[in-house]
């Protein structure tokens, strides 16, 4: 499906008084218009094997930014350190929302991952990691 388009009403009578309506000139009165330059259309849809950025990736990409914040903190403005702080509160509940998470939801073979496997990946005990994350919250 093409896109097209017409000049507006005052520019059809710049052009009409200078004699000069071009190529792609349409009356005002017509029912065709003129096609619009292919590279001013929409951007096509991406592609469905475009490269998506894993979580590995993106959470390398988070540490660096944090390790940089802190540099800069440090450098530049030390009265930002309460934001770094907020950060850590929200990383922590975010942390807290993916263990129960993880727990709970069943992924596609029907399978939690179990308070053991949350807490290895934590370095803490299965005990541990219940209590943290399992315990009515």
């Amino acid at each position: 499906m093409a896109t097209t388009a017409t000049r507006t009403h005052a520019a059809q009578s710049d052009a009409a008084a200078n004699g000069t309506h071009g190529a792609g000139y349409v009356p005002s009165g017509s029912q065709q218009a003129a096609p619009v330059n292919p590279a001013f259309a929409a951007r096509p849809a991406r592609r469905k094997d475009a490269r998506k950025t894993e979580p590995r990736e993106q959470l390398a990409m988070i540490r660096r930014m944090v390790r940089a914040a802190g540099r800069r903190i440090v450098l530049e403005d030390p009265s930002e350190l309460a934001q770094l702080v907020a950060l850590r509160a929200e990383l922590d509940a975010t942390i807290a929302r993916t263990a129960k998470a993880l727990h709970e939801t069943p992924d596609a073979n029907g399978h939690t991952f179990s308070w053991t496997a949350i807490g290895e990946a934590e370095g803490i005990s299965r005990q541990a990691a219940y209590q943290k994350y399992g315990q009515g919250r």
